[in-house]
């Protein structure tokens, strides 16, 4: 199967660079492009389409790894496989330096694109049945291996969309949006669009682009501007905000996709509704639940967390400053 060997100094950016935007390939890594391949892939490795494509370290191959007598491995499937199992998930340095890694490739739909708006409800009531609406709509239409990234809970009532989508086009996404933005539409005494539903495609082979987005969208870029950066380093503009973070706290836990369901569904809006004092981000690439069946059998020979596989999204909440 086609695949990429990087050494251990590797960002996605490059990765991806060379994998996506050069061979019109896929590989399964981080949404933000400086996260580091190595540390990415022994922790597990969730990025914006894992829905389809699963965790970084199901697409593993090989390893090459300085372990604590000094020697250097070679780790796979058949060579040192109870080793090569473990740095699948088992955390990063934990079992030793791993200094090269060979991972899978895919074939690369012909679109990725991305979703965004803000709805603010007028009232709690109305925002908690915006919450149910959502998920009802999320349940039927969105829980599948085609959307990622996350929907944001925000003190005043929002909820902000900020989705992405892989093997649809635009009209296809505006067209499975329709009916909820359509509902929301139909009460303008409770709701209002702050920002309103839109959506993007552009070719896959463009997403890691560097040279594409300063052209195109450069407000959604920045250039790493250092005299001896490499060429092509950048990261998206909306994470600039994580450049000196303080978190005064943190927590996270993975949703049972149960939760979904229609039995349960009422505990999961009034849980939101009441912790939506703070923000909380459901992150729905961060969890299993909803993806292919291939995807979840690769999942469970990794050493992550077997929660993962019937999670639907990962809940983040963060006191910030």
């Amino acid at each position: 199967q086609p695949a990429v060997t990087v050494g251990a100094g590797a960002v996605w950016a490059h990765t991806y660079d060379a994998v996506t935007t050069k061979a019109g390939r896929y590989v399964q890594g981080g949404g933000c492009v400086t996260v580091g391949v190595v540390g990415l892939v022994q922790s597990g490795g969730f990025g914006s389409f894992s829905k389809n494509y699963g965790l970084a370290a199901a697409g593993l191959l090989e390893a090459e790894i300085v372990t604590a007598d000094g020697m250097v491995r070679i780790a796979n499937a058949c060579t040192n496989p109870d080793l090569f199992w473990g740095i699948k998930g088992g955390g990063g340095g934990s079992l030793g330096v791993v200094t090269r890694v060979t991972l899978r490739t895919r074939d690369l739909p012909e679109y990725f694109g991305k979703a965004w708006g803000t709805i603010k409800a007028k009232s709690a009531a109305a925002y908690r049945r915006l919450i149910a609406r959502f998920f009802g709509f999320y349940h039927d239409h969105l829980f599948n291996r085609h959307w990622g990234e996350r929907i944001i809970f925000s003190p005043g009532h929002r909820l902000r969309i900020s989705l992405v989508f892989q093997e649809l086009n635009r009209q296809q996404a505006e067209r499975i949006w329709k009916p909820f933005v359509d509902w929301v539409s139909a009460s303008p005494q409770d709701f209002t669009f702050e920002v309103p539903v839109g959506f993007a495609e552009m070719p896959a082979r463009r997403w890691w682009d560097a040279a594409f987005w300063k052209e195109y969208s450069p407000e959604s870029v920045v250039a790493d501007d250092r005299p001896d950066a490499p060429k092509g380093n950048f990261f998206w503009r909306g994470d600039g905000g994580q450049v000196g973070w303080v978190l005064h706290g943190f927590r996270s836990a993975w949703l049972s996709a149960a939760l979904l369901n229609k039995s349960r569904r009422s505990d999961l809006v009034d849980a939101l509704v009441a912790s939506s004092r703070w923000e909380v981000a459901l992150q729905f690439d961060k969890g299993l639940a909803g993806a292919p069946a291939e995807v979840l059998a690769e999942a469970k020979d990794t050493a992550m967390n077997p929660a993962v596989l019937e999670a639907f999204a990962l809940a983040i909440i963060a006191g910030e400053g």
